[in-house]
């Protein structure tokens, strides 16, 4: 079997770093963005099994690039998980369902649930 690509959109670098590496132990195959237009750029010149994105970052943040996506009808559709420090108020909830969001978690977050939904994900 194939091993898994994955695209961290991520501002913090030591951040994605940490993300990175706990999911390279697992076997993925990890690339990572810093800002919404290398995290675009990513997805249109790669194809990826999962995106994880953050939500808060320099040039409009993970709703920006899920907006891009969505415009994409090319792509076939990529799972994607955010991964965020931001409050999931009401209206950060509606943005996730129209956007179809696979899972969300909160900074700081529990490593073993979100590998666990990583590999659910990423099949």
């Amino acid at each position: 079997m194939s091993r898994k690509r994955i695209l961290i959109v991520e501002d913090e670098q030591e951040f994605a770093d940490m993300v990175k590496l706990r999911l390279e132990l697992e076997e993925f195959i990890c690339d990572t963005a810093h800002t919404t237009d290398e995290g675009i750029k990513a997805i249109y010149t790669a194809l990826y099994d999962l995106i994880i994105l953050d939500l808060m970052m320099p040039g409009g943040g993970g709703f920006s690039i899920l907006e891009k996506m969505q415009q994409n009808l090319n792509k076939p559709r990529i799972p994607v998980i955010i991964l965020t420090g931001k409050a999931i108020n009401a209206e950060v909830k509606a943005l996730i369902g129209r956007y179809q969001v696979n899972a969300v978690f909160s900074k700081p977050y529990d490593p073993e649930d979100f590998i666990f939904k990583v590999k659910e994900l990423a099949r």
